[in-house]
């Protein structure tokens, strides 16, 4: 008895000790309330100067001017900028970020026609030393008409770019601009991972046209991971590496390129030398479909390359014309013709093409396709764009699996969207970087299991009432668990009945201690306790905070071991961030202040004994 009453005030003190909860603020085009509620908003400016470590930032449907971070977060509570449910913000003007910031992630989010970048963390003049801010995430955005790149990293590591479009980026001096700009970023491959992500019609209107690149790992480099992207239609590669080292280029989908006629590098996938961008290379799985004279492959000579076609036509995919459709044809002969390895992506992409329309009459004479805002928006937002299916026995060539089938709750079908489901079934929020094997009961979803290659728990169903545990992620599109968090369009709501903010004896919706950004931590792609793989070693962040979790092994899964530097990462409604108390004595529902006044009558009996 003695022993327990210890015990009880063990726990009380830890969780007393706790740093205040997250909150979540609202923010609209035209705000001026409190924003405490999607009903009062407040001002953009307004918020991100109150926004604080662990908070989330709701921005409404719209337009903004801006949108520059001045604070960061931290490794176990980001900052997180997210489209409302069903929302799709847009910042004209593009210039998202700042370069004084880290731990700060972006959902659902559009940049376009900035007068430099749409997202990024700044230019560094190319000095990589020391290592620049870092730990930066991207997840369901648009990036779109900017006339420098669309997204760019720059001399840092942590970073996550996953299910966004990117496109129409490079049209102003000075360019020297690509679609995706990876320029000397640190740690590793599996520190910085592009993944599920769509680039195209991207142009460099430099004097040497020697970028507009889909995708580019660019000068001093120290590793990246490129893992079921398409890139098509840009002005040059759809996959550039140049003086990098540590490129992995893995189930990647490349059709048509080349498309500018003055581009100094135009074919599919270019190593610009044959010696430091060779260090460490791997290609596996790509699907190259290449302009009429031009390479699927240029100075890949001595590259470890695994069951790729570099020579790919036009009849290997559905469409590659007019209403494009990259899907794998029947009979194709990419079908099966992949190969195993570390690591494999666990789904596909899975992109509705319904989210980019044939447009003619554009300010490039070879642009031929654009962003479908309208439709984008009446799906639900961007993560509804993605509708992920699992790969499944022997892999495929290029980022879609054929017969895949997208996870129930795919493309933001939530309560604002469509029907929310129970159960904990992963949604529909990413790929994994690394080989991942559901356990009993968690089929991952569409985009369901994080790039740290953590293992989804059974069921991953939350402890009632309970604090949420690490790795509790939402799924994107949203498949919320019972009596957790619905998602629409990739962005979570709290729900009724489940955990509120004011609810006596409950989980408050950012509950003390959890600092989830949304709700009590529902269900997530990686579920509750799931035991944490190897990949990445140094790592790429797991879904909205630390993969450790304190304390006991939650129902559902193994408790899980932070592999060295996880910082939170996460995916479209990936918006829970973790940091639940180790003891879990005290009772899942029971709120800190019940926990101390335990404690404190449980030492007035320990005197007593005495």
């Amino acid at each position: 008895m003695k022993r327990n009453v210890l015990a009880l005030c063990s726990c009380a003190a830890f969780t007393a000790a706790l740093p205040a909860a997250a909150k979540d603020i609202y923010a609209g085009p035209t705000g001026n309330g409190d924003g405490s509620s999607a009903s009062s908003p407040m001002s953009l400016n307004s918020a991100v100067s109150q926004a604080q470590a662990g908070d989330t930032v709701y921005l409404a449907s719209g337009t903004y001017s801006g949108l520059r971070p001045g604070r960061s977060g931290s490794a176990d509570a980001w900052i997180t900028f997210a489209a409302a449910p069903g929302a799709l913000p847009i910042i004209e003007g593009g210039n998202v970020g700042s370069g004084s910031v880290e731990y700060v992630r972006y959902v659902g989010i559009v940049a376009r026609n900035g007068s430099s970048g749409g997202f990024g963390n700044g230019w560094t003049n190319g000095d990589c030393s020391p290592m620049s801010n870092g730990n930066l995430e991207y997840i369901n955005c648009v990036a779109e008409g900017n006339g420098i790149n669309g997204i760019a990293h720059y001399c840092a590591g942590g970073l996550r770019i996953k299910q966004c479009i990117v496109a129409h980026n490079g049209n102003k001096d000075p360019s020297w601009s690509s679609g995706v700009n990876l320029f000397g970023v640190q740690g590793g491959a599996s520190s910085n991972i592009v993944e599920q992500t769509l680039s195209f019609e991207n142009i460099d209107i430099s004097d040497h046209h020697s970028d507009g690149s889909g995708f580019i790992a660019d000068q001093n480099g120290k590793g990246a991971t490129f893992i079921n992207n398409i890139g098509f239609r840009n002005g040059g590669s759809c996959i550039r590496i140049t003086n990098s080292t540590n490129t992995q280029i893995i189930n990647n989908t490349c059709v048509n390129n080349g498309q500018d006629p003055s581009a100094q590098y135009h074919d599919e996938i270019f190593f610009s030398d044959t010696g430091t961008t060779h260090q460490g290379a791997l290609l596996r799985n790509n699907l190259c479909i290449p302009t009429s004279g031009q390479k699927g492959l240029t100075m890949g000579d001595g590259v470890t390359a695994q069951n790729n076609d570099f020579s790919g036509t036009a009849s290997l995919i559905v469409s590659a014309s007019e209403a494009l459709d990259f899907h794998l044809a029947s009979g194709s002969s990419a079908i099966d013709a992949g190969a195993s390895g570390s690591p494999t992506p666990a789904d596909d992409i899975g992109f509705d093409w319904g989210c980019i329309k044939p447009q003619t009459g554009q300010a490039v004479s070879w642009w031929s396709y654009a962003v479908d805002y309208d439709y984008i928006e009446s799906i639900g937002g961007v993560a509804a764009c993605f509708k992920s299916g699992a790969r499944t026995g022997t892999p495929d060539q290029g980022a879609y699996e054929f017969g895949a089938s997208p996870a129930s709750g795919t493309g933001g079908a939530s309560s604002t969207g469509g029907a929310s489901s129970t159960g904990g079934t992963p949604g529909d929020s990413g790929a994994s970087s690394t080989s991942v094997t559901p356990s009993t009961g968690g089929t991952p979803g569409a985009s369901g299991a994080s790039s740290t290659g953590i293992t989804p728990s059974t069921g991953g169903a939350l402890i009632t009432g309970g604090s949420p545990s690490t790795g509790g992620r939402l799924g994107v599109g949203g498949t919320p668990s019972t009596g957790g968090v619905s998602s629409a369009g990739g962005v979570p709501t709290v729900p009724t009945g489940g955990a509120s903010a004011a609810m006596t004896g409950g989980t408050a919706a950012v509950p003390t201690g959890g600092v989830a950004a949304v709700g009590t931590g529902g269900t997530g792609p990686i579920g509750t306790g799931g035991t944490a793989a190897s990949f990445p070693v140094g790592g790429v962040p797991a879904a909205g905070g630390s993969v450790a979790q304190t304390g006991g092994a939650a129902p559902g899964g193994t408790t899980a071991t932070a592999p060295a530097n996880a910082a939170g990462t996460g995916t479209s409604s990936e918006l829970a961030s973790d940091n639940g108390c180790g003891c879990s004595v005290v009772g899942s529902g029971r709120s800190p202040l019940g926990a101390l006044l335990v404690a404190l009558l449980g030492a007035l009996m320990l005197g007593r004994r005495r």
